[in-house]
């Protein structure tokens, strides 16, 4: 019987701490990262590198399911004692589902 009462706290105890975790989605959230590209090619080339970043915005439409679109780029000066200034763009767009929200 002391071992029901037990288990039966550690149950009540567990339900309050994750009644406690929860928390309303937002509507709306941000991000930015940042990346840099070391480039060793070898041979007759010299190496080079690439600094750039992404950001993000994503949209949750309800608790599971969010649109995220990604825009991110990169930028390279010389490579090779070329003047390149290079600049890439790319975007991503993508649905997040997560399950781990429900």
């Amino acid at each position: 019987m002391k071992l029901h009462r037990i288990i039966l706290g550690v149950v009540a105890t567990s339900g309050i701490a994750a009644y406690a975790q929860e928390a309303a989605t937002p509507v709306i959230e941000t991000g930015l990262d940042y990346s840099f590209a070391r480039i060793n090619p070898g041979g007759n080339l010299t190496s080079y590198t690439a600094n750039g970043g992404s950001g993000y915005v994503e949209f949750n439409l309800n608790k599971v399911v969010g649109l995220v679109p990604d825009l991110g780029a990169s930028y390279v000066g010389n490579v090779n004692g070329f003047a390149l200034e290079l600049l890439t763009l790319s975007l991503q767009s993508f649905d997040n589902c997560a399950f781990h929200r429900c």
